[in-house]
């Protein structure tokens, strides 16, 4: 009985990891497809302006063709991040057990702050280091 209770705590940890993993990685892939569509949006105002100086004789095609490759390039990288997303989805309705597909929440994801060291807050075997370090110097006075 004790050996079902432990194997079953272990699985539910395991299976709330996965979901937070693949939560996370879903919510990254979403901000970074974001990212994309924004630079998307951006190449292709430069495509055009590229085609504009072309048509003007402002300058010789070379700019154009550079403008298309980078917004097909880009257009790509929006179709893998796609599909991406997608097995992500795939993944999380796997481990909730569900049919309905899930996105996270559509905000930026949020800047973890770092937390200053405080002395007490020292990992030990470096604590225990520095004790061995001064005990020496202790001597030697």
């Amino acid at each position: 009985m004790k050996y079902y209770q432990a194997n079953t705590a272990a699985i539910e940890i395991d299976i709330k990891r996965d979901v937070r993993t693949v939560y996370y990685q879903l919510w990254y892939l979403q901000d970074k497809q974001q990212l994309y569509h924004r630079l998307d949006s951006i190449y292709k105002s430069l495509s055009n302006a590229a085609i504009l100086k072309v048509k003007t004789g402002d300058s010789p095609g070379l700019d154009s063709i550079a403008a298309n490759v980078r917004m097909s390039e880009l257009q790509a990288l929006l179709i893998q991040m796609s599909n991406e997303i997608q097995i992500q989805q795939q993944s999380l309705m796997q481990l909730v057990n569900t049919n309905e597909l899930m996105l996270p929440v559509m905000m930026p994801l949020e800047k973890l702050s770092m937390p200053g060291i405080a002395n007490d807050s020292i990992h030990p075997y470096w604590h225990c280091n520095r004790k061995q370090s001064i005990l020496p110097m202790q001597e030697l006075e």
